[in-house]
């Protein structure tokens, strides 16, 4: 009895999806994944992160930096030109405001898909962003030692 009176008057918590932002986003959790079959089916925000997907977002930085690296040395050389417009206007101020830039739009990014990890678009969107950023270095580096 005291169960049914406690149901008309509280709503069950497992009726929504966990918040994107609760009182353990920063404080940490317990949620790792989706526990029930019900739950499998929808998107749900998480507490706590694999150590797979932290290295593979610190991949991702380490990718950004090291094209950044690649891409000012190829200038300086005069072997290539900046592409893309938002990055040259940057470069046009300097060194460090282009690396900053890039540094700060890539680590928004990188949070946003960390967030979003149990997304299928987010997981697309980090296989896809580790495979391009690797071939962009690989084609800095032969640009680099070839030309």
């Amino acid at each position: 009895m005291l169960r049914e009176a406690r149901t008309l008057y509280q709503p069950d918590r497992r009726e929504t999806g966990t918040p994107l932002i609760s009182r353990y986003t920063f404080g940490g959790g317990q949620r790792k994944k989706a526990r029930r079959k019900t739950d499998k089916k929808r998107h749900l925000f998480v507490d706590c992160y694999s150590l797979y997907l932290l290295l593979v977002l610190l991949a991702l930085l380490l990718f950004n930096y090291i094209d950044s690296y690649l891409t000012l040395t190829l200038m300086q050389h005069d072997v290539v030109v900046e592409g893309n417009p938002i990055m040259a206007f940057h470069m046009e101020h300097g060194i460090l405001s282009f690396v900053a830039h890039k540094g700060f739009i890539t680590s928004i990014s990188l949070t946003i898909l960390c967030i979003f990890k149990n997304f299928h678009i987010a997981k697309v969107g980090l296989a896809f962003s580790v495979s391009i950023y690797f071939f962009i270095v690989l084609y800095e580096l032969f640009l680099l030692f070839c030309c």
